[in-house]
């Protein structure tokens, strides 16, 4: 936005903190706005959810993995990306279940989509908070292709919940989300799927490897098992902060006293 010469500039006196949420409010185990509560003990009764997911947005029971975005339907948030894959989803025996609004045009293409697949594809313009938890609950992966993020909480959100989130290699995106490759997936760390380039063909390499790792029941399994054991809290962020300040503080002082 322009001052991408300032910043690289002063690289050396910027600090990236990422967000944290309310794990009160975004609890599975005790969340009021699902019918079935889950943990990464219990995982087995997230399945109820999906179900449930279904038949709220008026798709029919099926195999495939459900997948899912809660976003801004905007140029930023990379959901014209998002609807130039649909083909590709339905086609691999997926389906697509977005919840947003923003730009007209692209609220239209996924619109079309929908009538398009009325099977495989539903769109809920708008914004509903109790919405919004059964989409994290229920879907087996959160779609965020976003062109730049500071840092985002929808993966925040997903990860919370199992939701294994679909990220594009941007900002606060790739720093929340360790990437499935060969080496996570064997030491257990991978937490969702990075891809770039952040454009239709990254996203599309991003499918394949996740319909690949859908195929595979107990890879897919330790994947959302732990994406949920991540730290989404606000204590290790706030401690950062607090750690900045008083840096600052002491800097602020020593200069005082030289003066």
């Amino acid at each position: 936005m322009g001052l991408e010469g300032v910043l690289n500039a002063r690289h050396d006196d910027l600090v990236g903190i990422v967000n944290g949420i309310d794990l009160d409010v975004w609890n599975p185990s005790t969340d009021p706005y699902i019918d079935h509560h889950f943990s990464v003990r219990s995982p087995q009764r997230r399945i109820a959810n999906k179900d449930k997911l279904l038949e709220v947005v008026g798709l029919p029971p099926g195999p495939g993995p459900v997948f899912a975005s809660v976003n801004r339907l905007t140029w930023q948030k990379g959901m014209d990306i998002l609807a130039g894959v649909v083909d590709e989803i339905v086609g691999r025996g997926g389906r697509l279940v977005v919840h947003g609004e923003g730009n007209a045009a692209i609220e239209q293409l996924f619109c079309r989509a929908a009538a398009r697949y009325p099977c495989h594809v539903a769109v809920k313009i708008g914004y509903e908070e109790p919405l919004a938890h059964l989409f994290h609950a229920g879907a087996d992966a959160m779609l965020v292709p976003s062109r730049f993020e500071p840092c985002g909480l929808t993966q925040l959100y997903a990860l919370r919940y199992g939701c294994v989130p679909f990220v594009s290699r941007t900002g606060g995106l790739s720093e929340t989300i360790i990437d499935a490759n060969d080496a996570a997936l064997h030491a257990k760390a991978a937490t969702g799927i990075q891809f770039s380039p952040i454009d239709t063909t990254g996203l599309h390499q991003a499918l394949h490897r996740g319909f690949r790792l859908y195929r595979h029941p107990r890879l897919w399994g330790l994947l959302s098992r732990q994406a949920m054991k991540t730290d989404c809290s606000w204590e290790s962020s706030a401690a950062q902060y607090a750690e900045l300040y008083g840096r600052l503080v002491n800097a602020h002082q020593a200069l005082q006293a030289s003066a």
